[in-house]
């Protein structure tokens, strides 16, 4: 999962997306110098959050930087990657460094699902501590693979994520019954609300059983 990283939240946000069977494989990719500072941290990064503590320069880790990645995704783990390397400004995506590529390369068969979140840089914005109420949005792009160069799979990339923040500018009309404070899936035109599947349609929106859209690509928004 490759995502824009503007606050602590994220992970935590992602990983409310899981179904519990699968949160031990999930491994979010975070800075070993930052999480390693206290021994508390240290213990609850690694055994609760489950991270891929990595150095962000070769030369103090003696080792590849995306060794331990390369591992995780080897044992069909769940990575979770911001590419921008570290929190940027709230509800500003920076640019993507090239390590995705390097690990797209490595791995031709994994497929690297985009995401773009909105309204935890405003929750819990860098250097803050208390949090705001604030809703937060997660859109999810189609799976990318490895396109054979580098530049070509980060224009790719990029272009992906452009989408998803433009999905988000676009005004979401919500079905009969849906109820705002509640969670909701998007998907790709259909919202779940606590009874009843709501799918989009040329001529307004229409009742489907669950099942039917059960095993379609998702977008969430929560």
């Amino acid at each position: 999962l490759v995502a824009n990283h503007n606050s602590h939240l994220d992970t935590l946000v992602l990983m409310t997306l899981f179904p519990k069977r699968l949160l031990p494989r999930l491994r979010p990719v975070a800075a070993q110098d930052y999480f390693f500072r206290y021994r508390l941290l240290k213990w609850f990064s690694l055994r609760i959050i489950g991270i891929i503590p990595i150095h962000k320069k070769v030369k103090k880790s003696g080792g590849h930087p995306l060794a331990r990645i390369s591992e995780a995704l080897e044992r069909n783990e769940i990575v979770i990657l911001f590419p921008e390397g570290s929190r940027g400004d709230p509800e500003r995506m920076g640019e993507f460094k090239t390590g995705i590529a390097h690990l797209a390369h490595r791995h031709e068969e994994v497929p690297i699902y985009p995401i773009y979140m909105h309204g935890p840089g405003k929750a819990l914005p860098r250097g803050e501590a208390l949090l705001i109420p604030f809703f937060c949005d997660v859109f999810l792009g189609e799976p990318l693979r490895w396109t054979g160069d580098k530049a070509n799979f980060l224009e790719a990339l990029n272009a992906r994520m452009k989408a998803l923040v433009e999905m988000r500018d676009t005004r979401i009309e919500y079905p009969p019954s849906f109820i705002p404070n509640k969670h909701a899936i998007i998907s790709y035109g259909a919202v779940k609300v606590p009874s009843v599947v709501w799918v989009r349609a040329n001529d307004g929106w229409k009742r489907r059983p669950e099942y039917e859209i059960g095993k379609k690509k998702r977008l969430w928004i929560i």
